[in-house]
């Protein structure tokens, strides 16, 4: 008989110390610091928008402009060598614009990494990027990530401008390899590809990309290959080295495959390896995490006919290269703690917190609320496939608006030097901004819902809603 877990693992948390940091984190410890467990506060004190290119270096609105990179189906990473959260996206059919943002936890500001790469727009032309020295925007999902040994921000692509498929370059149109942009060059006055490649001819490069040559697809043709939509990506070092495990599709199946993708050193060259495959799950759009206690991948998961899931899971002990079909996905299914079914939706995203041990989703659909699992086990040892989800209101007033138009998708990640989540919220046309958050997760202990609202008293945050709708 399965047992619904309430408390954490204090003995893991107790096991697990936050790992030392290379850049001062006083600005956003001081933030934590005064921030109650269960709760939100913003970091950022300059607007996304403010740190948009205008001008001539600025792309033109095709059809919308920079915000798009925050809302049409994106994804961030956090620099945790230099103390920053990193973003590149627009795609398809909302923005041309290529240029990198990157926002500091040393003091909040935004900033760029680059500027936007000329484009041809021209009939015919495939919207090739100027001197193929720099990717295209894209739809990013779930896709942008920081490897921290190689220090370099990797990026798939996902839905690229204006095709919607992935990213292409060369006068043949055909797909590029994996891209890497350098943080270590960021210019927010420099384009990044070589110079004269911005959307003003005289703009200088700061040449911060660069494409891998050796992906598996690059030099197929657009419609070869597995596709990038809808993909996934979670981060693991595996012996010193960077490591990125991917679920990724083919013809929109709905059936990823779980790819290895290990970045080259000291001008080695990556490699690639499928080390599982799908059957029990269906996934669409979603997000991933590793459980990095017990080597687990785990992915966000649709219930339907015939494969009713909330999560695929992979024990990544299992990875098999020369049979991936034998590493097939554990179907598991989300409860409350009455036994109701928790579907999640495309919206939601799924990180592990290392130091408490458990997996927290948010959507943004309720604000600030956020749920947390982890796995759980029948007596024999085996994985159980039904887990225990707690809900968790925020106990502060401030949260995020949430209620993202296109999905939290790579817009939630774990910052274990901090012990602390950091979010972005749906852009706001009046405010110009699409603000960055920190949640502090509770240590050990979820409180029962019978107790939210005597917490949320204690901390004033029931007189603050009181207040606001008397005023209203």
């Amino acid at each position: 008989m399965r047992t619904p877990y309430k408390l954490l693992s204090v003995a893991a948390a107790a096991l697990i110390s936050l790992p030392a940091t290379a850049y001062d984190t006083s600005y956003l410890q001081g933030l934590l610091n005064t921030t109650p467990e269960g709760g939100w506060v913003k970091v950022n004190t300059t607007t996304f928008g403010s740190a948009f290119a205008t001008g001539s270096v600025a792309a033109p609105f095709l059809p919308s402009g920079p915000e798009a990179v925050a809302r049409a189906w994106s994804s961030f990473d956090w620099d945790s060598n230099r103390g920053q959260l990193i973003i590149y996206g627009g795609g398809h059919a909302n923005y041309i614009g290529n240029e990198v943002y990157t926002m500091s936890g040393l003091n909040g500001q935004w900033t760029r990494g680059t500027l936007p790469s000329r484009v041809d727009i021209a009939p015919g032309t495939q919207w090739r990027v100027a001197g193929d020295g720099a990717p295209q925007s894209a739809h990013t999902f779930d896709l942008n990530v920081y490897a921290p040994g190689a220090d370099r921000f990797v990026v798939f692509g996902g839905g690229a401008y204006n095709s919607g498929g992935p990213l292409t370059g060369g006068p043949n149109n055909l797909r590029t390899g994996v891209w890497w942009w350098d943080p270590s060059k960021a210019d927010p006055n420099k384009v990044g590809g070589a110079d004269g490649t911005g959307w003003n001819p005289a703009t200088q490069g700061s040449v911060s990309w660069e494409e891998r040559l050796n992906d598996p697809w690059r030099g197929l043709p657009i419609n070869q290959g597995m596709s990038y939509l809808n993909g996934t990506n979670a981060y693991r070092s595996e012996n010193g080295r960077d490591v990125i495990y991917l679920s990724i599709d083919s013809n929109a199946s709905g059936l990823p495959q779980l790819w290895r993708y290990q970045l080259g050193i000291n001008g080695g060259p990556d490699t690639w390896a499928r080390v599982g495959t799908t059957q029990n799950s269906v996934m669409r759009e979603g997000t991933a995490a590793i459980d990095t206690n017990r080597g687990l991948f785990v992915r966000t998961a649709q219930p339907a006919v015939g494969r009713v899931s909330d999560l695929a899971v992979w024990n990544l002990a299992n990875n098999n290269t020369n049979n991936p079909g034998a590493n097939l996905d554990f179907s598991v299914r989300l409860v409350d703690i009455n036994g109701n079914p928790l579907d999640t939706s495309i919206d939601t995203a799924i990180e592990y917190d290392q130091v408490n041990d458990q997996f927290v989703l948010w959507d943004g659909n309720l604000q600030g609320t956020v749920w947390v699992t982890k796995p759980e086990y029948l007596p024999g040892g085996a994985m159980d496939p039904i887990w225990t989800v707690h809900v968790a209101p925020s106990t502060t007033f401030a949260q995020p608006a949430g209620n993202h138009v296109r999905g939290v998708l790579g817009k939630w990640k774990y910052i274990s030097e901090l012990g602390a989540f950091i979010a972005m919220d749906e852009w706001n046309n009046d405010s110009r901004d699409a603000s960055i958050w920190m949640y502090k997760p509770y240590a050990n202990v979820i409180p029962e819902p019978g107790t939210w609202a005597l917490l949320l008293a204690g901390l004033g945050v029931v007189a603050g809603i009181a207040r606001r709708r008397r005023v209203a």
